[in-house]
């Protein structure tokens, strides 16, 4: 009796061990992989078809390749090269003025991939992200779209590390409606504008982003505030490095502003924070009109013409407040002046206390005073002392 009693309880407990244990062996529900090859080794030749036959969390891996498709992404997938190196696949859209690939879903992710234009003409657009969140791009090349990557009514996206070269009259990377994403290390040549910001109230995010040889740098226009654009290279481009046209409360801050028509341009815009900026080597420094109350302090202008034009009312220094300013020196407070000869007054005017700010203020052409000119000490600022 009490055999059968030990043996029936040693039948419970190893029955609801197997219980136990059995789901714990079923595998979850997961992302899954699945490989596409254009050259027919695999079971999927289309991208589209394999987005078609996924489901979410998958991941789409592409085999080297040309793909000539366009895609409509409406799950959440990764959609990455095999290795990871966007030379060895590219997708080119079959005709012109149409998206090459729309991302239609939430935290997608797109990584490793040439988006080409198919026809000369440069009229397709790259990548399109619309009513979306979380959407990374990333490492990919975009060449010959109109544009490149649309961001519009998106939040909280990623666009990070692609290199695009686009055509004149186009876009590199364009926002409207779209807030709180960022935009950082990509580099965007020959396009009409390299960034360009529209309507866009809550602002973005763009950091080292390389932009030269465009028509303009960066433009942030209609309603488009409270913005912050830290440690960009703009350089080369043949209009505005940094383009701010009705539009209140952006940071311009530690940017290489480089051999561009004008440096930055401000038009009927207001509350802006421009400061420790090396604009360089441009036709003009700066162009303001109806532009009042921003605030433009120690920032390095060498320029044969730092003023362009003026219409406004600004603020160009701060009080004297300790810490390294943008020329090396200990305090900050107001610009360094001078023209592309290393003369101009804060080499001109004197600093008989040695305090490394003039003793004497500028008075901007068209608009306020610079009381606190920082006084010029032969250095040139270098990226290396800016790190």
């Amino acid at each position: 009796m009490v055999g059968k009693l030990i043996e029936s309880t040693t039948k419970f407990f190893f029955l609801a061990l197997l219980v136990i244990a059995i789901p714990a062996s079923i595998p979850t529900a997961c992302a899954g992989d699945i490989t596409v090859d254009v050259n027919g080794s695999e079971k999927y030749t289309s991208i589209q078809a394999a987005i078609n036959e996924s489901s979410n969390g998958d991941n789409i891996i592409i085999l080297s390749g040309v793909y000539i498709e366009n895609l409509v992404i409406d799950k959440p997938l990764t959609i990455i090269s095999k290795t990871g190196d966007p030379t060895d696949v590219t997708i080119k859209a079959p005709l012109p003025d149409v998206v090459a690939v729309e991302i239609d879903a939430n935290n997608t992710v797109f990584k490793g991939i040439t988006i080409a234009s198919y026809y000369k003409l440069g009229q397709d657009y790259g990548i399109v992200i619309m009513d979306n969140e979380n959407i990374t791009v990333k490492n990919n090349i975009f060449i010959g779209c109109k544009k490149g990557i649309t961001i519009i009514r998106s939040y909280n996206c990623t666009i990070e590390d692609n290199y695009m070269e686009g055509k004149k009259g186009g876009k590199g990377i364009d926002l409207y409606l779209a807030g709180n994403n960022l935009i950082r290390r990509n580099t965007i040549t020959k396009s009409g504008g390299a960034i360009w910001e529209d309507y866009c109230e809550i602002g973005n995010v763009y950091h080292e982003n390389n932009l030269s040889e465009n028509w303009n740098g960066i433009t942030l226009i209609h309603d488009s505030d409270y913005s912050s654009v830290y440690d960009n290279l703009i350089q080369g481009n043949e209009n505005d490095g940094i383009s701010i046209s009705w539009a209140d409360n952006n940071v311009i801050v530690n940017n290489w502003i480089l051999e561009n028509g004008q440096g930055i341009n401000i038009y009927d815009s207001k509350h802006n924070n421009i400061s420790s900026n090396v604009i360089m080597d441009n036709k003009y420094g700066i162009e303001f009109a109806s532009a009042y109350s921003n605030l433009i302090y120690n920032n390095y202008f060498r320029n044969p013409k730092n003023i362009a034009w003026g219409d406004g009312r600004n603020t160009w220094n701060v009080s004297k407040t300790p810490g390294k300013n943008i020329i090396g020196e200990s305090d900050i407070a107001g610009n360094c002046w001078l023209d592309n000869d290393g003369n101009g007054i804060s080499h001109e005017l004197p600093d008989l206390n040695g305090d490394g700010i003039c003793d004497e203020g500028y008075d901007v052409e068209y608009d306020g005073w610079d009381y606190l000119p920082l006084k010029d000490n032969g250095k040139i600022p270098q990226k290396s002392d800016r790190n």
